[in-house]
């Protein structure tokens, strides 16, 4: 998710000036995101970006990790989508971004 154009699209100030916990801490406050579980997956992701790993046991591992957030990540798609969802018709009336998992946080 790109910070910036999800504030301006809910015409909020995306002054680049702001720091992305700033960004973080506002989507918080709309009820899109939970920061903590956030950081967390930021982290996560860019431990398994960055390790370039010929060790089979650790890429299995890292796949793991992946495989454990796809729920995580569902339910934030989710609450992205149901927010934009009532904010803007074009998003309702796509067969593209419905959700697929059922799994909002703001029902």
């Amino acid at each position: 998710m790109y910070m910036p154009l999800t504030l301006s699209v809910y015409a909020e100030l995306s002054d680049e000036k702001l720091s992305f916990i700033d960004r973080l801490n506002r989507l918080e406050e709309l009820g899109l995101v939970n920061k903590n579980e956030w950081l967390t997956l930021r982290k996560e992701r860019s431990e398994i970006a960055h390790e370039y790993s010929f060790n089979q046991l650790e890429v299995i591992e890292s796949i793991n990790i992946i495989y454990k957030k796809t729920d995580g990540l569902a339910k934030i798609y989710d609450a992205f989508y149901q927010s934009c969802s009532e904010k803007f018709n074009f998003v309702k009336e796509s067969s593209v971004l419905k959700s697929k998992y059922n799994t909002c946080l703001l029902a």
